[in-house]
């Protein structure tokens, strides 16, 4: 699969080969919808909401939903962005016999939905390559900005890391451009100028923090793709009155509470016993706002970061899928939230 979104089909393969299915459907404890509003959306030339193929979607699922109202648990496969989604899956999640498998923030009203992690397409990740994260001595980027610069928050990290002259190599590598170094890949002190190497994503495993600053979406692959890495997420906490969030809008234009605020516990794949304040750093508003953000990062001790990378080394195979079954990973966390959800 070489388009991130659709993770949609390798899950739906894995759950082909997994559950147990039956031909009448009065025996069936779950229905399977295969949605796939990425592939569909993307095979018709168009992401957003889907209107290129709102009929195509439609006339595929009308079958499906007139099942619901056996009450029965249905279980939506589409992994897309929860904002960008077709309005179908966002009002699926009003039901309480409806989840809705897709990438982002939860509605959390009935049962909720599941939250997948995006398929990591990086084949070192792979927990049968993966011989684990970098040790402190062996990374050469202290903190990684793989965004564009706009929206607030993305732009005042970006113009304080242009006026950074401090010691720590600051790597700013932009959307899809050359990337830029506080230090630069020569190693020089204060170079501004394009000297480092291009994006990858094998990047983040050299780096200890990876900025993943509010965007467009109320989700981020780069949140995933760096703890997958075993590097640190930084984000930027805000207070909504409903909780916190980690993305930049409390409301947004044509999608309403409940869809909004993208809560910080609708946000991550619930996993037992894990404290996601462990593996994640916030850096608050206001200290972005004064251009304080690097001075934070390099006042937390290195004690902290050892214990946070340690967790994340622990826990990193809940967010990736391994693509030939040879250890638990974020397709076993489905599974488990699955069948939890199906036994209520």
């Amino acid at each position: 699969v070489s388009y991130e979104y659709h993770a949609e089909v390798p899950v739906l393969r894995k759950l082909m080969d997994s559950l147990y299915f039956v031909f009448d459907p009065t025996d069936a404890d779950l229905f399977l919808v295969p949605a796939l509003g990425s592939t569909i959306c993307s095979f018709s030339g168009c992401r957003p909401r889907c209107n290129c193929a709102k009929e195509l979607m439609y006339s595929n699922l009308k079958d499906q939903l007139t099942m619901l109202s056996t009450g029965k648990p249905h279980l939506f496969l589409s992994s897309h962005d929860s904002i960008l989604a077709p309005r179908l899956f966002l009002e699926a999640q009003r039901l309480n016999n409806a989840r809705v498998v897709d990438y982002g923030p939860s509605i959390e009203t009935g049962y909720g939905k599941t939250i997948v992690p995006s398929l990591d397409p990086l084949v070192d990740r792979q927990s049968y390559h993966w011989t684990g994260g970098l040790p402190l001595e062996e990374r050469d980027i202290f903190a990684l900005a793989n965004f564009g610069p706009r929206y607030p928050q993305r732009l005042a990290v970006y113009q304080e890391i242009q006026s950074y002259n401090g010691t720590k190599n600051i790597l700013f590598t932009g959307a899809h451009r050359p990337c830029n170094s506080s230090k630069g890949e020569a190693g020089k002190i204060g170079d501004k100028k394009n000297t480092c190497r291009p994006f990858s994503p094998g990047i983040h495993r050299r780096a200890l923090f990876v900025f993943c600053l509010p965007g467009d979406c109320a989700y981020q692959k780069r949140i995933f793709d760096t703890w997958a890495s075993v590097a640190i997420p930084v984000v930027v906490p805000f207070d909504c009155k409903e909780g916190k969030t980690h993305f930049r809008l409390c409301t947004a234009p044509g999608f309403p509470r409940p869809w909004h605020p993208s809560l910080v516990t609708k946000t991550y794949p619930h996993i037992p016993g894990l404290d996601y304040s462990d593996i994640i750093i916030e850096v608050p508003p206001e200290v972005v706002k004064s251009n304080g953000t690097i001075k934070f990062l390099e006042e937390i001790p290195e004690n902290k970061i050892l214990r946070m990378l340690q967790k994340i080394e622990r826990v990193r195979h809940h967010f990736v899928y391994d693509l030939k079954g040879s250890a638990p990973d974020a397709f076993t966390s489905l599974l488990l939230n699955l069948a939890a959800w199906v036994e209520q």
